[in-house]
Formats: structure tokens, C-alpha cells, sequence
């Protein structure tokens, strides 16, 4: 595929060449080009090959990147894991690190935050906003950056404070974090930070923060309005959907319907069709421990051998054509070596059904998934296996599992019920003759997020997990996990209360005498409201008026 001028096409690869400022300073642009976990690995082998071609080799003059830009990638933890332990190892700093729109969550951000700690130079900008990070991993890089003691740092460029300081330049908006949580946490750590809308918003004057955030970094809505609905894919359905090529859940048959338009999808090209919202968007992930199972599972049929092969490495397989059209993602799964949301007892409960350890480690990623987009009923998991199926009612009812998890279910759907439940739905029937045709009319109602969810019905699948709150708290609870009304707005007046201080430090003169006494009295009233809230009394209903 091409984007923006950087070619990148899987299996044989044209990389973006390292573009040199100096023969140790250098910038490379990936964004947009379909980059995964699992071609970290090539992109490593292709670094090295470019860094010993570049035009001044000092070997005791280290390395510096000005700008290293992945985004609007497939990275997830395990490949922004490795491409900072490759930095790392390799003594590159980096000055203006991007990862906005990718898909790492605690574990990868945590990995970011150590790299900028302990390079040798402090990096300008870090952008990770649209990904999956919740509060613990915002967390964890806000502190490392603190305990590092390097910021805010003296060199490079933009405004700073009267000692030449400048504060890191972090985007974390639209990601899974709930600062109402963690304000209070930073505060005791006295991490000194702000919120501008660009990295010379702060006031000069002072002693620059250790990093500056942008003022959006509230918006925290993306793990409800922002993200596709994720379906995971054992073997067995996967099997199915590979080499059935007669029902309407299979490889050939969405493909179809995309062309069509019949779909909703996000082309990486965006040629034929514009991008749609990401919440409407059905997207099948499968593994790589899932691939390498059915692999296993064709051994003894050539013929069926050969598909899988094809699947699996052709340039013009339903993998790589779903990929480009936004409706497949195979995701690397080699970080994830032990349970993390499943209990022993529930290894064992597996183990007399006779589920696999394969499926087992399936089921947990998947509910580690939906635990970092924290959005009831956007993640599920299809399976051929009655046995997995029965594992997941088996969880369904594990009230206390679901306490300790963060109440966030898993929906266990068998491939055979929703062949028939999009069989017997009027509204299916038009889809279902598109889903044959190589060409067809758009439907009135294009095969969507929203759509299965109405014909699967999972609101009543969701009532039926023992302990989970009813649907009418689900539909009642607030589109973002950024708090109560009270809370933001407690929020609001801290930064009304810290504006009216510097403002009355900038109108000194005595021209301003008049409007300083007036932002003095509406200060203290804020004060008042701010303190009254902070104790848990009741916000005063009348409004707050400027004198």
C-alpha cells in the first residue's frame, strides 16, 4: 500500500529510506503505511541496514532521531515494546516520538515511559493520544517521566521559563483514562504539570512543569465512541469462515460486501469508499496463536494445507485484502504469557471441558481486550467449540470474577447461531443476496457494528451475566469515564481559580485596579464552591455571577 508517499507492501517490503540531517541526526516517517507487531522484527533488520549507510560515521558521536513517527499504525504493547528496547539498545535518542492511533495500551505506554526516562537526552514531544491506555498507564509514564529528573529540560527549542526550561509536550486525549481517578494521585507525587493548547502555552514567568498536556487531554470518549467492535476468532471458527464458502459469516463473503459498499469498513487507501465512523466498524481479530492452531488442525488434508498456507502468507489472501479494507487484524501475541484476567480455578474449570491451552490463553487476551476498551458489549468472542461456548457461560455467571475485572463481560457467541440469527432477520435478507454477488446495490442497512448488535441482541446477553448492572444503568451511565457532573465541574473551577491568579499577576498597574478587586471577589467565590465540594457538600444550584 502507499500513504503519503512511503511505500510498504507485506512480504516484499519498500521501506521509507532514514531521511540525515547530519551524519548522526536523522527523522523516518511510517505513518499510515499497515505497520503490526509482527513486522517490528523487518523494520529493526531495515534500520540497521540504513544506519550503516549513513553519511558520517563517528562511532563515539551516538545517535539522535529527530522525529520517529508510527503513527496511524496496528502497533499494540508487544511491538511498541520492542521497537524502544531497539532504540534502547542502539543508544538513539529521540527528540519527537509519535504513536498517536495505534493500539497500545498499559503495557506498551509503560515501555515508552522507561525509554524516555533513561535516554540520554530528553525527548520534545511524545504523541499517544487514540490508543488504549487507562489511568494506570497514564500513570506510569507521567511518573517516569518525574523521577527521571530531567524535566523540564534546558535544550532544544520553543518557550521557556527565566532558567532556559522547556516542559515535554505529551498527547494522551482520547485513550481510556479516567483522571478524576489519578489527579489526585499526581498531585501527591507533586508532579508538576499543565494543559495548553500547544507546548509554549504555559507562563513563562514561572519555573516551567515537567510536561505540558493539551488541553483536549479530557476527552476521553474513544473506548465507547471511537473504536471498532472487535470480534476474536477461535480455530475452529476460523476454520469455518476459511474454507466455507457457502455460508454468510465467511472470508470471501465480507470481502463482497465491502466492495459493495454493503459493509462498513475503513480502507487504508480510502479510494473507494471514505472512511466510516469508527464505532459503526466490524473488526475479526485473529491471533497469531490462533493462526499457528489451524495450521496445525489442516496437517492431514493437503488441499486444505495449501488454503491456510495461502491465507497466511499471500499478498492476495482474504488476510491481507480484509486488512487493507479495515475488517481483518492479525495480532501478535508473543508478550502475552500468562493469564491475566483468568483465575487458576477457571484453568481448571477449561480443563475438564477439554479446552485447549491454546483457547484458554484465547479467551484471556480477549478479556484483557475488552478490559482496556472498558465499553460493555464491544468485544466478543465466536467460536465453533461447544465446549469454549460452554466456558463462557460458565464465566457469565462468575459474579465474583466479575468484580475483580472491572465488571466488563465477554459475549461467547457460536459461529452456527449467528448464521442462523442473520438467516431468520428480515433485515438480513437483502445482505445475504449481496454476500453471494460479486456486484450488488447497497443495502438499507449495511452489515455494522449497530446492526449486529440489534439482530445478536446483546444488551439482553449482557442482563444475563450474573452480578452485571441491568441495561437501564448501562444505557443510563455517562458516554465518557471522565467523571460526574460534580466532578468536572470541580475540575473547571481549579482552572478558573489558577486563571484568575495569573491574571491578577499580569494586571498589576493601577489602570487594572478596578478589574483586579473584581476577579479578587468572583476568585473568592470560586474558592468558596471549590472547598464546599472537595468536603462533598452539595454544589449551590444558583449560578455564579461576575460583579
Amino acid at each position: 500500500m502507499a500513504a503519503h508517499g512511503k511505500t510498504w507492501v507485506s512480504g516484499e517490503r519498500s521501506w521509507c529510506q532514514l531521511q540525515w540531517t547530519d551524519g548522526n541526526t536523522f527523522s523516518m516517517d511510517l505513518e499510515g503505511v499497515g505497520l503490526r507487531d509482527n513486522d517490528v522484527k523487518e523494520w529493526e533488520l531495515h534500520m540497521d541496514a540504513q544506519l550503516e549507510k549513513r553519511p558520517v560515521k563517528k562511532k563515539k558521536k551516538r545517535l539522535v532521531a529527530s522525529t520517529l513517527n508510527f503513527s496511524r499504525n496496528s502497533i499494540g504493547d508487544a511491538g511498541a515494546l520492542q521497537i524502544v528496547d531497539y532504540l534502547q539498545t542502539r543508544n538513539i535518542s529521540v527528540q519527537i516520538l509519535k504513536f498517536s492511533r495505534n493500539d497500545i495500551g498499559d503495557e506498551g505506554v509503560f515501555a515508552v515511559g522507561q525509554f524516555i526516562s533513561r535516554s540520554r537526552e530528553p525527548a520534545r514531544e511524545v504523541y499517544l493520544s487514540h490508543n488504549c491506555i487507562s489511568e494506570r498507564g497514564a500513570c506510569s509514564i507521567m511518573e517516569s517521566i518525574a523521577r527521571s529528573q530531567k524535566y523540564p529540560y534546558t535544550a532544544g527549542s520553543g518557550k521557556r521559563d527565566p532558567a532556559g526550561h522547556s516542559p515535554v509536550w505529551l498527547r494522551l486525549e482520547h485513550n481510556c483514562i479516567n483522571w478524576s481517578i489519578i489527579e489526585h494521585r499526581l498531585g501527591q507525587a507533586r508532579i508538576h504539570w499543565c494543559a495548553s493548547d500547544c507546548h509554549e502555552g504555559w507562563a513563562s514567568k514561572d519555573r516551567a512543569p515537567m510536561m505540558c498536556l493539551h488541553n483536549t487531554y479530557m476527552n476521553q470518549d474513544g473506548e465507547i465512541h471511537e473504536v471498532p467492535m472487535y470480534i476474536f476468532l477461535d480455530a475452529s471458527a476460523l476454520r469455518q469462515m476459511l474454507l466455507q464458502e457457502d455460508r454468510f459469516f465467511c472470508f470471501k463473503s465480507l470481502l463482497n460486501l465491502c466492495r459493495q459498499g454493503n459493509m462498513k469498513c475503513n480502507p487504508a487507501q480510502g479510494s473507494e469508499h471514505d472512511a466510516d465512523e469508527e464505532n459503526d466498524r466490524i473488526v475479526f481479530a485473529l491471533t497469531d496463536s490462533v493462526l499457528d492452531e489451524l495450521e496445525e488442525s489442516v496437517e492431514k488434508d493437503p488441499e486444505e494445507q495449501k488454503r491456510v498456507q495461502w491465507f497466511r502468507s499471500s499478498q492476495e489472501s482474504y488476510l491481507e485484502l480484509g486488512h487493507g479494507l479495515g475488517i481483518l487484524e492479525a495480532l501478535e501475541t508473543c508478550g502475552h504469557k500468562r493469564l491475566m484476567k483468568l483465575l487458576p480455578r477457571h484453568e481448571q474449570s477449561a480443563a475438564e471441558l477439554q479446552i485447549s491451552e491454546r483457547a484458554v490463553k484465547l479467551f484471556d487476551f480477549a478479556c484483557l481486550w475488552a478490559s482496556q476498551i472498558a465499553s460493555d458489549g464491544r468485544v466478543l468472542l465466536v467460536t465453533g467449540d461447544a465446549a469454549l461456548s460452554q466456558f463462557g457461560a460458565i464465566m457469565a455467571s462468575d459474579s465474583e470474577w466479575q468484580a475483580s475485572s472491572n465488571g466488563i463481560p465477554l459475549v461467547v457467541l457460536q459461529i452456527e447461531e449467528l448464521e442462523k440469527v442473520f438467516a431468520s432477520e428480515d433485515v438480513c435478507q437483502t445482505l445475504h443476496a449481496a454476500a453471494s454477488s460479486s456486484s450488488a446495490p447497497s443495502c438499507d442497512s449495511p452489515l455494522s457494528a449497530s446492526l449486529l448488535t440489534a439482530v445478536v441482541d446483546i444488551p439482553a446477553r449482557l442482563r444475563g451475566f450474573n452480578g452485571h448492572r441491568d441495561t437501564a444503568a448501562l444505557e443510563a451511565r455517562p458516554r465518557s469515564n471522565t467523571g460526574s457532573d460534580v466532578d468536572i465541574l470541580r475540575r473547571e473551577m481549579r482552572m478558573a481559580v489558577s486563571l484568575f491568579k495569573t491574571t491578577q499577576e499580569l494586571l498589576g498597574d493601577a489602570e487594572a485596579s478596578s478589574l483586579v478587586g473584581r476577579l479578587d471577589s468572583a476568585q473568592k467565590r470560586w474558592q468558596t464552591l471549590l472547598d464546599s465540594t472537595d468536603r462533598g457538600a452539595p454544589v449551590p444550584k444558583q449560578s455564579v455571577a461576575w460583579q
